[in-house]
């Protein structure tokens, strides 16, 4: 369960799925809390941890000759950004 938020500000708690993420409609937001370590916990965290993977994982985005995410040019590292930002 996930609080979601629309563009009006509303707020409501919702079942939703890792593949759900990339159908949201524009306008509303998953809430991802962090703890006082800026660590983000909880179901919401598994989703944005889950739709990271998968951006990351599309050889379109980073290719896979790439031994560690460290070693990922900082332009890779901004298009993944940059595609996730695009996504409810």
């Amino acid at each position: 369960c996930c609080l979601l938020i629309d563009q009006h500000g509303n707020t409501k708690e919702i079942q939703v799925t890792k593949a759900d993420v990339f159908l949201m409609p524009p306008g509303q937001h998953i809430v991802v809390p962090f703890d006082g370590q800026l660590r983000a916990y909880g179901d919401a965290a598994t989703l944005l941890s889950g739709a990271c993977g998968r951006i990351v994982t599309d050889s379109k985005n980073v290719p896979i000759n790439f031994e560690s995410w460290t070693k990922v040019p900082k332009s890779y590292k901004d298009n993944c950004f940059n595609i996730l930002k695009v996504y409810p």
